[in-house]
C-alpha cells in the first residue's frame, strides 16, 4: 500500500504499517491525547463555544471526566478555579487530602508531565492557578522547573502540611539516590524560583542535607506515633 490517497484517511500509525511495515517508521505519536480530571466540590469548566462541564457531577456519576486534546482546533476548555496536577493515582482516586473548603479540579499526569499536557496548558489560560503536587524527589522537582518555565507565576509547588516531619520520618534514601541526577539537573532552574517560594528552598535544602525523598502518599500519614 503506497498510494498516498489510500492512506490519507487512516490513523497515522496504520498508514506507516501500510507504507513501511512499521508503525514507527515516521512520526508515530497519536493524533489525540486524553486528560483525566476529577472535581472535589462544585466546579465548572467552560469551552470557547459555550459548552459547560460540571466536573463534580461528572466525578460523582462516572468517576472522572476526560478532555480530548490534540492537533486539531482546541476546544478552549478553562475554569476560574485552581487546577491541581498530581503525580500518583492514589491522590487522584481519593481527594480528601485537598485543603478543606476549596473547590478544585485535579488532573492526574502519571509520573512525567507529557509534552501534550504542557502544550495544552500554555495554549491559553486554563485555570486561575496551576498547582503541582508531585513526589518530593528529583523527577518531581524537574517537572516543576519545566512547568514554571512555561507558566511563570501562574503556577506553584505545593508542600503538604508537616512536610518537614514527614520527610524525616518517611523519607526514602533509595528514591533520593535513584532520582539524584534529575535533582542536580533541576537545581539551576530552581534557584530563581526561591525568592517567590522560600519554602521550596527549605524543601530542597532538607532533601540534600538528609539524602531523602518523599512520596506524595505520605500526605495521609501521621507525624506522631
Amino acid at each position: 500500500m503506497d498510494d498516498g490517497s489510500a492512506t490519507a484517511s487512516l490513523p497515522r500509525r496504520a498508514a506507516h504499517i501500510g507504507r513501511a511495515r512499521s508503525s514507527k517508521s515516521g512520526q508515530h505519536h497519536h493524533e489525540w491525547d486524553y486528560l483525566l480530571l476529577r472535581g472535589s466540590a462544585p466546579v465548572n469548566w467552560q469551552s470557547d463555544d459555550g459548552k459547560t462541564l460540571d466536573l463534580q457531577a461528572a466525578t460523582q456519576q462516572q468517576g472522572a471526566a476526560a478532555f480530548r486534546i490534540g492537533s486539531e482546533k482546541d476546544m478552549g476548555w478553562h475554569t476560574t478555579g485552581p487546577l491541581w496536577l498530581v503525580e500518583n493515582q492514589a491522590l487522584f482516586d481519593r481527594l480528601d487530602w485537598l485543603p478543606a473548603g476549596q473547590p478544585a479540579s485535579v488532573l492526574w499526569y502519571s509520573g512525567q508531565l507529557r509534552h501534550s499536557l504542557m502544550h495544552w496548558l500554555v495554549q491559553r489560560p486554563r485555570a486561575g492557578s496551576v498547582i503541582l503536587f508531585p513526589d518530593y524527589d528529583g523527577v518531581g522537582l524537574h517537572n516543576y522547573t519545566r512547568l514554571a518555565k512555561q507558566l511563570g507565576d501562574k503556577c506553584r509547588f505545593w508542600l503538604m502540611p508537616d512536610w518537614e516531619q514527614k520527610l524525616a520520618r518517611y523519607g526514602n534514601n533509595d528514591l533520593w539516590q535513584k532520582t539524584a541526577r534529575e535533582f542536580n539537573a533541576a537545581l539551576p532552574a530552581l534557584a530563581p524560583l526561591f525568592a517567590a517560594e522560600p519554602v521550596l528552598k527549605q524543601l530542597v535544602i532538607a532533601m540534600q542535607t538528609q539524602g531523602l525523598a518523599l512520596e506524595q502518599e505520605a500526605v495521609w500519614l501521621p507525624t506522631k506515633a
